[in-house]
Order: structure tokens, then C-alpha cells, then sequence
């Protein structure tokens, strides 16, 4: 891992300042449009992120130790490998015609470690399709599919959109749910009491910057509020609601013919998500590896992103039709799917060094092993020997 970022490191050029102000000047324009309420923080969420030309993925991110965050695929080629290994199993179950859909493919990390290997497996699909909605991110990926031998990067190809019907296959999202626009409530009373409040943060426009300030939730988001919080809540409890990530789940779901939807991100299960201890919900922002709680600071130049509730994402599927093939941590994914087999005992002592060092990252408790899950959700399949024989953590959800 990088070291922590000097405060200088933090400081914005030129460049930057002139795009933050851009953004603002978009931001003010919403929350103009949006009149005395506020605009909804959700809605400033999505703004940040992905406004056409200004937000933070619309602009491509910095990925690695370079950028402001670093993901499994850029961690090491052995995620990727294993990754592979899960799909080989559905491709086999699937046979011939059967595709892979990656969903938010960041840097290209992952497919150039995916294809290869199901090459060498003989288990390639027929095609290995990418939506990514990012023009500078779907540069990047091409850049690196470029490299790729003939046979392979003949396959690859970009789309705009899921499938609406009749897809066979696999859908891949690393830390894509995470990144989209979510809720951020709190409770004024607790919420086992009947007339316990539930109000939204919304986002005001100040001469100085951005204030926050909080409304009455809709009746239906506050109905899920108090169906989902323990009766111990305690008062002023703040947390998100994540359901842009369960429409997506299920619009991804329903696309789903035969197949599997495979997704890894930071999070939780619903009792641990809304724990009445986690009474600062899961929000956090990145720049240059530095973290803060701040959303309204560097706004179009910082990632934001929430946790996730997996208890809601495999309900999302399941209101689809999908059964959960499996639910388990990313370290128990990893050692299922042969991650120790994979590291090369002829490497010289620096890159085994390296893979060692690597292999803590993406699976010790302390890094992403625990804190990141792994979710599979299917139709017509069976769950992937590799990743899902280990530890089943689905009675969990």
C-alpha cells in the first residue's frame, strides 16, 4: 500500500481548480433548478459522479497507487485469475454461445487477466462485452484490450446498456455498486417509537460553498427505513439507503435468460449495515488515496461511495427471479477459487515478495479480504465450484 498522502500531495493545481469550478457551477445550477428544498443528496451524488464531462467517473478516475483508490484487478493479475476460474465453471454449464458482460470495467485490469486465462482454460465465451458509460475509462480499457493476442481482443466489445432479455452468460461488477447514488437519512427519534421521523439530507447552496440540511423522506423511502433498522435504533441514527444499486441489480437481473450476475464490493449484511453502532452510516470519499467524510469538498475531482447492504441486493435479485448461488468474503472467494495454487514458486525473491505482498492485501481481514463480499446471484446454473466451496455465508443475509 502507498503511504499516506503529504498534505501538499493534496493540494490542487490549475487544472483541477478550473474543473472543480466548472463542476460547481453545474452543482448551483441543480440545486437552483431543485428551489427551496434543496436539491437531494442522491441526486448531488450522481451529479459529482457522472454529470456528462465534469463528474469524477465521467472523467476517469485514478486507479492504483498513482490514482485514488486501488482495486483488486490492479492489486495483482491473481485476482483476475481466479475471477476467471468461477466464470470457466459457468461457461462449461452454459456451453457454447454463452458471453461475459463486465459492468464498470475500470482501467481494463480485469479483462486482460480474464481472457487469457479462460484461453487457457479452452472455456472463452463467445463474446466479452464491456458497458462502460465513462468515454476517457472506455480509452483506457481499449488501450489495454489492444494488447491482448488477436483471437482474444477480437471478442472484446463495447456496449451502452444492459441487456433487456434473453442474455446467456455471466455478468461481472468489481466495486461498481458502491459508486452509485444512494440516500443518506437519519432517524430524529428512535425508531421503534410511533412516530419516529425519518428525513433526508439534502444539499443547499451557501456563499461560501455547499450546506447540508435535512427534509421529511418521501412516505414510501420512509416506510424502508423503518422496515429495515433494528427496534433498538437509537435516536439521531444516520445511515444510506442504497436503491439505485437494487434497481440495478434488478434491471441486470432481468436480463438474465440463463447466467450468473457476480459482484464484489465493500460492505455488509443488513443487522451489521444498520448497526446501531454504525451510527455515522458507511460514507467516504477518495483523492489520491486520502479519506475523508466530506462530499461537498473537491466535488467532481473525489470518488464517493457508500457501502453495501447485500441483504437488499440478493432480495433485489430474488424479486427478479435469481436465486443466491453464494455469499461469501473476498479471502474465502479467493483461497475457493485456488489463489494459493496461482502464486509462482519460480519468481525471483522480489516478485514473490511482490505476490506476497499482494496476497495480504486482497485477502487479509485487515485490507479487503473481509470488508469487500462476494455475491453470486443465477438462473439455470448451479453455483461455481471455484470461489463458493468454502465458507457459505449465506445464511447470513
Amino acid at each position: 500500500m502507498p503511504s499516506p498522502p503529504q498534505a501538499q500531495e493534496l493540494q490542487l493545481d490549475a487544472s483541477h481548480r478550473e474543473h472543480e469550478a466548472r463542476v460547481r457551477a453545474h452543482m448551483d445550477a441543480r440545486i437552483s433548478a431543485a428551489g427551496a428544498d434543496g436539491l437531494e443528496f442522491s441526486r448531488f451524488m450522481a451529479e459529482a459522479l457522472y454529470a456528462p464531462g465534469l463528474g469524477y467517473y465521467a472523467t476517469g478516475p485514478g486507479f492504483g497507487e498513482q490514482g485514488d483508490f486501488i482495486t483488486a484487478p490492479e492489486v495483482s493479475p491473481l485476482f483476475g485469475r481466479c475471477v476467471a476460474q468461477t466464470c470457466a465453471d459457468w461457461l462449461e454449464q452454459l456451453g457454447a454461445g454463452a458471453e461475459i458482460l463486465e459492468v464498470g470495467a475500470g482501467s481494463g485490469a480485469l479483462v486482460a487477466e480474464l481472457l487469457p486465462a479462460l484461453a487457457a482454460s479452452q472455456r472463452l465465451p463467445r463474446a466479452y462485452r464491456i458497458l462502460e458509460l465513462s468515454p476517457a475509462l472506455r480509452e483506457q480499457q481499449q488501450a489495454r484490450v489492444a494488447q491482448l493476442a488477436p483471437e482474444l481482443r477480437e471478442r472484446v466489445r463495447w456496449c451502452d446498456d444492459l441487456p433487456e432479455a434473453g442474455f446467456v452468460g455471466v455478468i461481472l461488477g468489481n466495486e461498481l455498486l458502491d459508486s452509485l447514488p444512494a440516500h443518506v437519512f437519519r432517524c430524529g427519534t428512535p425508531i421503534s417509537g410511533e412516530e419516529s421521523e425519518v428525513q433526508l439530507l439534502h444539499v443547499y447552496r451557501t456563499e461560501t460553498g455547499y450546506t447540508p440540511g435535512w427534509a421529511p423522506a418521501p412516505p414510501g423511502i420512509a416506510a424502508l427505513v423503518r422496515e429495515r433498522l433494528p427496534a433498538d435504533t437509537p435516536a439521531d441514527y444516520r445511515s444510506e439507503l442504497g436503491l439505485a444499486a437494487e434497481a440495478w441489480v434488478e434491471r441486470a437481473a432481468a436480463g438474465i435468460d440463463r447466467g450468473a450476475l457476480l459482484l464484489f464490493d465493500y460492505g455488509f449484511v443488513r443487522r451489521e449495515f444498520f448497526h446501531p453502532q454504525r451510527n455515522a452510516g458507511t460514507l467516504m470519499c477518495h483523492f489520491r488515496h486520502h479519506v475523508s467524510a466530506d462530499p461537498f469538498d473537491r466535488v467532481g475531482l473525489q470518488d464517493i461511495t457508500t457501502h453495501v447492504e447485500f441483504t437488499a441486493v440478493a432480495e433485489a435479485g430474488q424479486r427478479t427471479g435469481l436465486e443466491c448461488l453464494g455469499f461469501t468474503s473476498q479471502a474465502h472467494y479467493l483461497i475457493s477459487a485456488g489463489l494459493p495454487g496461482r502464486i509462482d514458486a519460480a519468481a525471483t525473491t522480489r516478485e514473490r515478495l511482490a505476490q506476497g505482498r499482494a496476497v495480504e492485501l486482497l485477502t487479509s481481514p485487515a485490507e479487503m479480504g473481509e470488508l469487500v463480499k462476494v455475491i453470486a446471484l443465477g438462473r439455470g446454473v448451479s453455483a461455481a465450484r471455484a470461489g463458493f466451496s468454502g465458507r457459505d455465508f449465506r445464511g447470513r443475509l
